[in-house]
């Protein structure tokens, strides 16, 4: 089993808090102290030039709706069936307002609980025959904190989050028994084109259901041409070019998703040979994108 504990954990509980609790007219003030202290640059949120501005900025004064419903994790899987009928995305078996009101009866032995409103909820059952009754409760007590959590002030300001409303569901485990890593490709697109692609392997856990070390999951920057780049972002490490044949057919699924929208990263998974959806993310990072060097910040930002 694998889940995120800072949900659970005093120091973000706590944070947490404090940002629900400030009063709007403050919310730059919070983000501009974070700016500083990781870029130590201040954050321009009156005239961004830099891509981490102009997330951050739009995070606080965007009011697109469309946003808020493709930041939902299940109503982005009934957008994509009815964009691209083509395009896969894990199953769900059941969804319900709370823990307590799932029926584990409604998946096969391997699923994935999750929740809709918020990044890395997860727990992987890779056989609910072994489960316990401490299992049981362990998961009900988590579950419990996660979903009283409006993922809008988890850890900064996200906006497009607050009024989804909270949601957890099992869903399909996706595995492909010949290969030990899963192959994840997030498609960056500005104005409905993809500029490019970091693309990450992990274990073969479940899509997007990743221990974040940089030791465990690998990424590399390429060009639309599939081409490595000239930067980085956080822990890129050197992979070669991935051996698929769905390079085109990734870029041009990301593209029909982005359409009509300034700035939104596509994750797309691979399994073998398939391709399958993973989600709409519009604050990577939450905002705080960290390139190397960090004049592509700039570069990108003007595409914004």
């Amino acid at each position: 089993m694998i889940y995120n504990e800072n949900y659970t954990h005093p120091k973000y509980k706590n944070w947490y808090y404090f940002l629900k609790h400030v009063p709007p007219p403050f919310y730059p003030l919070v983000l501009k102290h974070l700016y500083k202290e990781k870029f130590h640059v201040p954050l321009n949120l009156l005239e961004p030039q830099r891509l981490s501005e102009k997330i951050l900025k739009s995070c606080l004064d965007d009011k697109d709706i469309k946003k808020t419903k493709l930041t939902d994790k299940l109503k982005a899987k009934e957008y994509v069936k009815n964009v691209i009928p083509d395009l896969k995305y894990a199953k769900v078996y059941q969804i319900a307002d709370s823990f307590n009101e799932l029926d584990f009866s409604f998946a096969p032995n391997s699923f994935v609980i999750k929740t809709n409103h918020a990044w890395k909820t997860h727990i992987l059952v890779q056989d609910k025959r072994l489960l316990k009754s401490t299992d049981y409760n362990e998961f009900k007590q988590y579950y419990k904190s996660v979903l009283s959590i409006n993922y809008a002030y988890w850890g900064s300001y996200e906006l497009q989050y607050k009024n989804i409303t909270p949601k957890i569901f099992l869903e399909e485990y996706l595995c492909f028994e010949n290969e030990g890593f899963i192959k994840e490709y997030e498609v960056y697109c500005f104005k409905g084109k993809p500029m490019f692609i970091n693309y990450l392997i992990s274990p073969n856990y479940t899509p997007d259901l990743f221990n974040c070390q940089s030791d465990i999951v690998k990424s590399q920057i390429f060009d639309t041409n599939w081409e490595q780049a000239n930067f980085k972002i956080r822990f890129s490490s050197g992979l070669s070019t991935p051996d698929t044949k769905n390079k085109e057919l990734i870029l041009t699924y990301a593209e029909k998703l982005s359409y009509g929208f300034d700035f939104v990263r596509i994750d797309i998974f691979e399994i073998g040979d398939e391709l399958y959806f993973g989600e709409f993310t519009f604050s990577p990072y939450s905002g705080f994108i960290t390139f190397i060097p960090e004049k592509f910040d700039l570069i990108y930002g003007q595409k914004y």
